[in-house]
């Protein structure tokens, strides 16, 4: 037997007899120094579980807010939902008030009829040319026919639809260049040819033609529905007519949300 291995085994046989030792003198004065370690080791060990706890409920929380968050979002696009439907049936209402304020009360008539709505979005857009044609998602399978008139809330009129497929359907703006729709302001009610020019229309009127800045812009054939308002006029004296600028509310970029309200059967 070396020297080396008879020192690692005394090294031992003195390190188990340190540890019986420190053993002994625990149990022997336990009721003394207990009190002691309690008082060090109870918030070392309440503090551990807390965080133990806490690392628990941390993918709980993560769980909890996303989903959350995705209810709001939800509840959010609802709401907005409502309130766009509210803000066309308070147009067509509107209409109807203006309607009766020019009739007179005895042979007063409303035009006004629940006609079938569908919502449906923008498939696609032609951006080749400003304002071009809108793609949409539904098609004759929904109902959708070509004559149908195209809107967003407020009932600001876009386009009438023009060629219509299975799934979808498509129209051009009124706002696109090349395109012309018949308008009346809505407090002069002065007749007014609208020449789109890509978000905004152009019109020519007689002078001293009774229109005001700020003044609707609705479409001559259903007056529930809104062209735009009057943003310019340029009415240099020295012409016989003036120009008229009419700006939708139409943007191409942003409108997402479409309503159309079908023909009568």
């Amino acid at each position: 037997m070396t020297y080396r291995s008879v020192n690692k085994r005394n090294t031992t046989t003195i390190r188990y007899g340190v540890y019986t030792l420190i053993f002994g003198l625990v149990v022997f004065f336990w009721p003394s120094i207990r009190p002691t370690i309690y008082r060090v080791l109870e918030p070392v060990t309440v503090r551990f579980f807390e965080v133990g706890g806490g690392l628990i409920i941390f993918p709980d929380f993560i769980n909890t807010y996303f989903t959350s968050h995705t209810a709001s979002a939800l509840k959010i696009e609802e709401l907005t939902r409502t309130v766009e439907l509210l803000e066309n049936e308070v147009q067509q209402k509107e209409s109807i008030i203006r309607e009766l304020s020019y009739t007179s009360p005895d042979i007063a008539t409303s035009t006004y009829t629940r006609q079938h709505r569908l919502t449906m979005s923008s498939l696609a857009e032609d951006y080749t040319t400003l304002y071009g044609s809108i793609l949409f998602t539904k098609g004759f399978k929904d109902g959708i026919v070509s004559g149908d008139l195209v809107y967003l809330r407020g009932r600001n009129i876009v386009c009438r639809i023009k060629d219509v497929y299975a799934k979808s359907s498509s129209c051009v703006p009124y706002t696109s260049h090349g395109s012309s729709v018949d308008g009346v302001t809505s407090s002069s009610s002065v007749n007014l040819t609208l020449s789109g020019r890509g978000g905004y229309y152009l019109a020519s009127v007689v002078r001293d033609a009774p229109i005001t800045l700020g003044e609707e812009v609705l479409l001559r054939e259903d007056q529930s529905f809104v062209l735009g308002r009057v943003i310019d006029i340029i009415n240099n004296n020295q012409d016989t007519s003036w120009h008229i600028f009419v700006k939708s509310d139409f943007n191409p970029v942003s409108a997402s949300l479409f309503y159309v309200q079908q023909q009568e059967k």
